[in-house]
């Protein structure tokens, strides 16, 4: 409760993968979520990065198989539709570079 979304969002990545972003660098990409879970509700935000440093890392195996880079056209199976989902919708609102 006493962090912003883009602070909760800077401490998540550096403690689930090792990749370490500032807040600055965040841009918020959808309008939060909510989705509800064994009772409990979450409000999911969405950033997109463009700096960061530091190597992926699983820090949650109890929680992941595996963390790496994928071509969006070959995930692996497993993936949640969570991240699916999300990224459809980033994929559908890219803009041209």
């Amino acid at each position: 409760p006493s962090e912003t979304p883009e602070e909760a969002a800077v401490r998540e990545l550096s403690e689930e993968t090792g990749i370490f972003v500032e807040v600055c660098d965040l841009t918020l990409i959808k309008e939060p979520q909510i989705t509800k879970s064994n009772n409990r509700s979450f409000q999911n935000y969405y950033f997109s990065v463009n700096t960061s440093s530091g190597t992926a890392k699983n820090l949650e195996p109890h929680r992941h198989t595996e963390v790496g880079w994928y071509d969006i056209n070959n995930l692996p199976k497993d993936t949640s539709i969570i991240v699916l989902d999300t990224l459809k919708y980033i994929t559908a609102h890219e803009q041209p570079r």
